[in-house]
């Protein structure tokens, strides 16, 4: 399917300001850049989820 949707996550160094510029921006997430590697791993798990129809909200 060309043109689809591919889910995106925004990672910066401020994390309340930058997470509001993000999400308007049409990221699916957020995340701080020194947030722990579990995180991370998580936040792509949910990803796929979401693009394969089977995830939530992040």
């Amino acid at each position: 399917d060309r043109g689809g949707h591919l889910p995106a996550a925004a990672i910066t160094a401020y994390l309340d300001e930058d997470r509001e510029k993000a999400i308007e921006a049409g990221f699916e997430a957020h995340l701080h850049k020194l947030v722990q590697p579990s995180e991370w791993i998580e936040m792509v798990a949910q990803l796929a989820r979401q693009s394969s129809g089977q995830g939530h909200d992040l």
